[in-house]
C-alpha cells in the first residue's frame, strides 16, 4: 500500500480484494488490473471494463496479455515496459474513451445472449479487424 500511496496519493480510490466473485466487481470498476489468467481475462472481457494485465511468470499469461491488448480493450504492462510507468499507464487507460468504448462494444458483441462459442468467434474477428 505504501508504494500505491506514493504513486496515487489517497488509496481510498483503490479497492483491493483478496477474494471476491469477480463478475459484479469487474462490472462496477472503472479499470481492472489482473495477472493474466485465462478465467480472469474472460470475466474481464465479459464485464466491458478496460484492463491492464501484469502477467505473472507463467508463459501463457504474457501471451494472454498480448492477445488482450490486441483487442484494444487492454494494455500489457511489465516492469521493463518502455512506454511509461505503471501510474502513467493507469492514467492513460482511465482517460481513454476509445478503450472504454472498445471494451463495452466487444462485451456486447461477444457475450450478449450468444454463449462462449460465439464469443470466441467474435473476439477472433475483432482482433483481425484491429
Amino acid at each position: 500500500r505504501s508504494e500505491l500511496t506514493a504513486h496515487f496519493g489517497q488509496v481510498e480510490m483503490l479497492r483491493l480484494e483478496p477474494f471476491s466473485h469477480l463478475e459484479p466487481v469487474f462490472r462496477a470498476a472503472d479499470l481492472i488490473v489482473h495477472h493474466g489468467g485465462h478465467g480472469t481475462a474472460l470475466i474481464g472481457l465479459q464485464s466491458g471494463t478496460p484492463v491492464i494485465v501484469l502477467p505473472t511468470l507463467e508463459v501463457d499469461r504474457a501471451d494472454t496479455a498480448v492477445r488482450l491488448e490486441n483487442t484494444g480493450t487492454a494494455r500489457f504492462y511489465d516492469t521493463g515496459d518502455k512506454r511509461g510507468t505503471f501510474p502513467e499507464l493507469v492514467n492513460e487507460v482511465l482517460m481513454s474513451d476509445k478503450m472504454r468504448a472498445s471494451a463495452a462494444e466487444l462485451a456486447e458483441r461477444a457475450f450478449a445472449k450468444r454463449g462462449p462459442g460465439r464469443a470466441y468467434g467474435v473476439i477472433a474477428e475483432w482482433i483481425a479487424e484491429s
